[in-house]
């Protein structure tokens, strides 16, 4: 079987990825506000540990999909290549 030039990623992971990062983010940054909260008697740290981590996962999500210079892993030999690739159409 003759594998497939793939120049865009899959949609599934990709949804995968955006709806993981947009849950976890207010999930860990509003556990962390729960227990500066407990530990500190603040009420307020727990929707500000929800805000801060919505916000930081909106940004995530906008630097790795949204951004016109993805970012990604470093640059190697092959990561050039597909970025070649995706850039231009390959003459045949």
């Amino acid at each position: 079987m003759a594998e497939e030039d793939r120049t865009t990623e899959d949609p599934e992971g990709v949804l995968w990825h955006v709806s993981g990062v947009m849950i976890g983010g207010p999930g860990l940054w509003g556990l962390v506000g729960w227990l500066l909260g407990l530990w500190t008697d603040w009420t307020w740290l727990l929707p500000a540990g929800i805000v801060l981590g919505f916000l930081g996962s909106m940004y995530i999500v906008w630097v790795r999909y949204f951004s016109p210079d993805p970012v990604g892993p470093p640059a190697g030999p092959a990561t050039r290549d597909l970025r070649r690739s995706r850039r231009e159409p390959q003459q045949r």
